[in-house]
């Protein structure tokens, strides 16, 4: 008697950061790192891409140039129906690094006792810099 077992590998998609940051009217791509991918892999995501962006289905990549900045959206990629997901949040900034909160010395218009802040969200400024990260303009 001749017993055959199929075994399928697991796979994981991961885009190596918890926020992927593109800058408005600038063309730029993330690919994301799978294991154990294979020819046949379908991506989709959640909530539909808008604003010049687009995932491929076939390579999980999101590309485009985007035409708007964009506050912190929180997406899910998902791999082959569901068999994996990847989560992260996705923001369009201004400029480049215009989103970023300051680390050294205190933002412009800040005071010091609340020195972080980003240029995309001048106008509000933090006293702890991960709560300038949770603002949905910055990161």
């Amino acid at each position: 008697m001749l017993l055959l077992v199929a075994t399928s590998k697991s796979q994981t998609i991961n885009y190596n950061s918890d926020t992927l940051v593109f800058v408005k009217n600038s063309a730029s791509s993330v690919q994301p790192v799978v294991t154990n991918g294979t020819n046949s892999d379908e991506f989709t995501i959640t909530p539909n891409l808008s604003n010049s962006l687009a995932i491929s289905s076939g390579t999980g990549t999101i590309f485009g140039a985007p035409t708007q900045s964009q506050t912190r959206t929180a997406y899910i990629v998902t791999l082959n129906g569901g068999k994996t997901t990847a989560k992260f949040d996705l923001i369009v900034e201004n400029n480049s690094g215009s989103g970023r909160c300051n680390t050294n010395g205190v933002a412009a218009g800040c005071p010091n006792a609340k020195p972080y802040s980003c240029a995309d969200q001048v106008s509000l400024c933090y006293a702890v810099l991960s709560d300038c990260k949770k603002d949905s303009h910055c990161y």
